[in-house]
């Protein structure tokens, strides 16, 4: 009897990690059905701006190729992890180490990729894209993108 408080208190942390858990895949799901949206395309890194946040920032692009020539959906609650603006892309997410102006990044939103393709290496890199639900990230984003202001 006297480990049963200890017991319960173990499964009740048991049943709060399981129903996290199951929250987040429901949330993977949705955010994977938005993203797959056919949106695909390439363009020459003309800026990054980066926050305090784990590398996050913003990746300023050139275009040289893009299947659409406007995206710019976001809600209160959650951004997209790219806009496109006529020649003018910026992808939200975490920088890469060591890229720099002048590098490519392609991006397959189906596939839920980045490939940033190093120049002076000559080498590609393969990352991820999301949506972005992290207040402090929106909120960089917010202050920081420029796609709102071209219009």
């Amino acid at each position: 009897m006297k480990y049963l408080k200890y017991i319960i208190l173990l499964l009740i942390f048991m049943s709060l990690v399981f129903l996290s858990r199951k929250n987040d895949k429901k949330q993977e799901i949705k955010d994977a059905h938005l993203l797959h949206n056919g949106i695909k395309f390439t363009g020459k890194v003309t800026g990054i701006k980066t926050s305090q946040n784990h590398a996050f920032g913003i990746i300023l692009l050139e275009l040289k190729n893009t299947n659409t020539p406007k995206f710019t959906k976001s809600t209160s609650t959650i951004e997209f992890p790219y806009k496109i603006f006529g020649d003018n892309a910026e992808l939200y997410t975490r920088v890469p180490d060591g890229l720099t102006v002048g590098d490519l990044v392609s991006v397959n939103s189906d596939l839920v990729t980045a490939t940033y393709f190093y120049v002076a290496e000559k080498e590609p890199h393969e990352g991820f894209i999301n949506i972005i639900h992290d207040s402090t990230d929106i909120e960089f984003i917010h202050e920081n993108k420029i796609a709102a202001n071209s219009k």
